[in-house]
């Protein structure tokens, strides 16, 4: 999978990781954790519905890297508000998870919505021309 995007320690201290993604048009991020003995203990895609169902207002930004992993598009807006995006699949759908933080207060929200690349006549998606 070549070099990782993220290397880190698990919150509990646990393990070390990996993290590779397959983002900007693929829909994985996988965290690969190490043993102690330095051997592959588990591989996990990051990109689940109960992982991003865990994404809750208020979180930092780095919480939200560490449940879901690599942004696959960081945004920034004139009044400081930023954005973090990933592509995934939900039961056969693609679709967008956005995280929107507010610069002034610890509010974060997110949001979903279909691939306008993929299921949109005229938002990119494919054609048969």
């Amino acid at each position: 999978m070549g070099k990782p995007v993220a290397q880190g320690v698990l919150p509990s201290g646990a393990a070390v990781y990996w993290d590779y993604t397959l983002q900007r048009w693929g829909i994985h991020n996988y965290r690969v954790t190490f043993a102690p003995d330095e051997r592959v203990q588990s591989v996990d895609d990051l990109l689940t519905n109960p992982n991003i169902a865990r994404v809750e207002p208020g979180m930092s930004r780095a919480q939200v890297l560490d449940i879901v992993g690599p942004s696959r598009k960081a945004g920034r807006y004139g009044n400081g508000t930023t954005s973090l995006s990933w592509r995934y699949e939900d039961y056969g759908i693609i679709k967008l998870l956005h995280v929107i933080s507010i610069p002034a207060t610890a509010w974060q929200w997110s949001y979903t919505e279909w691939d306008p690349r993929v299921y949109s006549k005229d938002g990119g998606g494919r054609s048969n021309k």
